[in-house]
C-alpha cells in the first residue's frame, strides 16, 4: 500500500494578512519565502543545537537558484517571410 501526503503551502505573513488565496503563490512570493528560510537557517547555525542541517540549507539554495532561472526573460521574435519558389 502506498501512502500519499497532502502538501500544504506555507503562506507569507503578507499573504495571511491580506487574505490571499490559499495555495496562490507568485514566483516572487516563493523566492521571498525561500530567502527568508535561508536567512533564518543561517541564524540558527550560531546556536548550539541548530534545527536545520547543512543539507537543508543547500536544498533551499538550489531551489532559490531554480526560481531565479525560471523567471521570464525578454524574448525577441522576428518574422521572416518564406521564399516563394
Amino acid at each position: 500500500m502506498s501512502q500519499t501526503k497532502k502538501v500544504v503551502p506555507i503562506r507569507t505573513a503578507r499573504e495571511s494578512e491580506s487574505g490571499g488565496a490559499k495555495g496562490c503563490w507568485t514566483p516572487e512570493a516563493r523566492l521571498e519565502r525561500i530567502r527568508s528560510l535561508i536567512e533564518s537557517i543561517l541564524k540558527t547555525f550560531d546556536s548550539e543545537k541548530p534545527k536545520a542541517t547543512v543539507g537543508d540549507l543547500i536544498r533551499l539554495m538550489q531551489i532559490e537558484d531554480d526560481l531565479l532561472e525560471s523567471q521570464p526573460k525578454d524574448v525577441t521574435v522576428q518574422w521572416i517571410e518564406p521564399k516563394q519558389g
